[in-house]
């Protein structure tokens, strides 16, 4: 009885080890493709673009805009 508790607990064990690896190769893969993605791209490109999709076209626009303006766009992208 003890044996086939034993082998039961050793099946589960391995079981378990082998979900494990597999789901952190599948996060790692995942990061990786996240990391490829996200190369090149600076904060700015990423602001910049918050800001095109709030209907600000040109750079000038950017660099002038009232920091009220800033403030609310940003109270916006954490909703």
């Amino acid at each position: 009885m003890i044996r086939e508790f034993i082998e039961l607990v050793d099946e589960a064990v391995d079981t378990g080890y082998a979900k494990g690896v597999n789901l952190f190769m599948e996060n790692l893969e995942s990061d990786i493709k996240s990391n490829t993605l996200m190369e090149g791209v600076t904060e700015n490109d990423v602001v910049k673009n918050l800001f095109i999709n709030e209907g600000y076209t040109l750079d000038e626009e950017l660099e002038n805009i009232d920091e009220s303006v800033l403030d609310q766009a940003l109270v916006n992208v954490g909703e």
